[in-house]
């Protein structure tokens, strides 16, 4: 009987890594990416940075993403091991006399060169919004 038994892949949603590895893509799409943790506004401190050459992520800041988007209710835990299991590597931030964590991303996924045509795109649009807005 067990010659019979095959294993069958399901989906990405439905594997460890690879749903790690689509809902990062999908946050980096609808985020912004920052120049700089410093010299960002505080609200904006949690968003993806490029760090040592490696898309650098906050944990909560995916969390709080990830509930308002998929109505998921995965803890910030269960995150950090997703994160993990793709390959990402923790590291801290030392941010205006605080610490955050952050998790540089593989590379081999998530290639800096592709986000940062997205953070310039982000970037022309909000000046091209303040603007208008000042016009007005």
């Amino acid at each position: 009987m067990l010659h019979a038994c095959f294993d069958e892949q399901g989906p990405i949603e439905a594997q460890w890594e690879g749903a790690a590895r689509d809902a990062v893509a999908r946050y980096l799409e609808d985020n912004g990416f920052i120049d700089d943790i410093a010299t960002a506004q505080p609200q904006y401190r949690g968003k993806p940075v490029v760090i040592l050459g490696r898309v650098a992520i906050n944990t909560t800041d995916l969390h709080n993403w990830i509930n308002k988007t998929t109505l998921q209710a995965l803890s910030v835990k269960a995150l950090a091991s997703m994160l993990s299991a793709m390959g990402a590597v923790q590291m801290t931030v030392p941010v205006k006399r605080r610490e955050q964590s952050r998790w540089l991303l593989p590379i081999e996924y998530f290639d800096p060169p592709d986000y940062e045509k997205t953070a310039q795109k982000t970037t022309e649009a909000t000046e091209a919004t303040e603007v208008t807005r000042a016009i007005q």
